[in-house]
């Protein structure tokens, strides 16, 4: 997670986030009485050679979908996102690492929420999992073969509780294509997650609303 900062004043620090950095900060304070924050400031490093190569492949994707130059797109994407993550316009050869990687994650975002076939799965070039499986979580697109109409598979076990009857949130999920839903419950779980590099995410109210199942009991 990343953010600019806008004051510091008798240890008090102000930051500017991105929604869906303030969306994952509200869901922690919801499932927690205090939210604790570590804070790293950008250390300076240059984006990677494989942060570059995972950038352009994926705008390379876009291009052939949209049938639109590179080059084009890619200005279109820097300037759509330094104008929602509230940053200043950068350059691939030489920007940060957490810049490039913010960037990066916006790229694969657009892909998924879009249906971009890509020439690679969309996990390889993840660098935050975390909002990978959250983005596709919440379109419903298998985290592993990309495929949309996901099923959201629990990994904490629902049982013989009725879903619509109980709160999902805070329960941990993982969106997958019949396939291989029915691969995890006959195979090693962890094992399957481990190979594909993934990590379940736990539901949030906006999640439980999204997808319509269960009640909101916990976080009223």
């Amino acid at each position: 997670m990343t953010g600019t900062i806008q004051s510091l004043d008798n240890g008090i620090l102000i930051l500017s986030v991105s929604e869906d950095t303030e969306r994952y900060i509200r869901r922690k304070m919801e499932q927690q009485e205090a939210a604790i924050a570590e804070i790293r400031i950008d250390d300076g490093r240059l984006i990677s050679n494989e942060q570059r190569r995972k950038i352009y492949a994926t705008i390379r994707d876009i291009s052939i979908w949209s049938g639109d130059d590179p080059e084009r797109i890619k200005e279109i994407t820097k300037f759509d996102f330094c104008e929602k993550a509230g940053v200043e316009y950068f350059s691939l050869s030489n920007t940060d690492m957490s810049t490039a990687r913010e960037y990066l994650n916006f790229l694969i975002e657009f892909c998924l929420k879009w249906g971009v076939p890509c020439q690679e799965p969309l996990w390889t070039r993840a660098e935050d999992i975390y909002k990978y499986v959250y983005k596709c979580v919440e379109l419903r697109i298998c985290a592993i073969t990309g495929l949309p109409n996901a099923q959201i598979h629990h990994v904490d076990r629902v049982g013989m509780r009725k879903r619509k009857a109980i709160c999902h949130i805070g329960m941990r999920v993982m969106p997958l294509s019949p396939e291989w839903h029915d691969k995890v419950h006959i195979e090693n779980e962890q094992a399957i997650y481990e190979q594909y590099h993934l990590e379940p995410i736990e539901l949030d109210k906006y999640l439980v609303k999204k997808l319509r199942i269960g009640k909101l009991e916990y976080a009223e």
